[in-house]
């Protein structure tokens, strides 16, 4: 996604694919996730979602590239 005129700052991120077109990510019974999803810093926290501490980075200048990785 392309995002403009964003205010200098920290931010975190967090991304979901919903291949069913639900509009949630599906979870199993135990709330683990059926969906890739995944957060900034690629960060991968076991049995939890990442902290905005784990995920968060800086938008310092005018053009930034965050790239997360699905799993």
């Amino acid at each position: 996604i392309s995002l403009e005129n964003i205010a200098f700052g920290t931010y975190a991120s967090a991304a979901f694919l919903d291949e069913n077109d639900n509009g949630k990510m599906d979870t199993n019974f135990f709330g683990i996730p059926k969906e890739k999803y995944g957060f900034s810093n690629n960060v991968r926290p076991m049995m939890r979602a990442a902290t905005f501490k784990e995920a968060a980075f800086v938008v310092t200048n005018k053009e930034s590239t965050i790239r997360i990785k699905l799993k």
